[in-house]
């Protein structure tokens, strides 16, 4: 568990970094190419960490107003559900929408008090949906990215007949 927001947002940052090198590497013509994530794109993905980062907003200031979080009990349907709901933004309006949302995020978690974050459920619900989540995803797109491996030359092609 994190001992303070420093160490939070210290976290958040890595990982939001992290994500947004992974981000970068995508070439703007396959933004919407399928497969990153199953069926979903890197678009779906930006749309999706958005989405999860307004859930983790939400969902901990339930928490400082005393009541119980937010239950997901089929999350890959809130998850289809979110997506399809952002498909027919721009990829454009997305970024847009993920910088604006993550800047929400950053501020929000700095104005949570060291005693709220010290919260198990609290800093459970800011981890997954943020720097855990962050990392995750930024893995993943790397993988897609990644290059079929080839034999090496050293190692003979079964095709080849010597």
């Amino acid at each position: 568990m994190a001992d303070s927001n420093n160490d939070v947002l210290r976290q958040i940052d890595g990982s939001w970094r992290e994500l947004q090198s992974a981000l970068a590497e995508v070439p703007g013509d396959r933004m919407e190419e399928p497969g990153v994530v199953g069926p979903w794109s890197t678009k779906d993905l930006l749309g999706h960490v958005t989405t999860w980062e307004a859930e983790m907003m939400a969902n901990v200031q339930r928490v400082v107003d005393g009541l119980e979080m937010k239950r997901y009990p089929d999350v890959d349907a809130f998850n289809a559900d979110a997506s399809a709901s952002k498909r027919a933004m721009s990829v454009e309006d997305l970024w847009r929408k993920l910088s604006e949302v993550h800047g929400e995020t950053v501020r929000f978690v700095s104005a949570l008090s060291d005693e709220m974050l010290g919260r198990e459920e609290v800093e459970w619900r800011i981890r997954i949906d943020t720097f855990a989540h962050y990392r995750e995803h930024a893995e993943q797109i790397r993988r897609w990215l990644a290059p079929e491996p080839r034999p090496s030359r050293a190692e003979p092609d079964s095709n080849h007949l010597c």
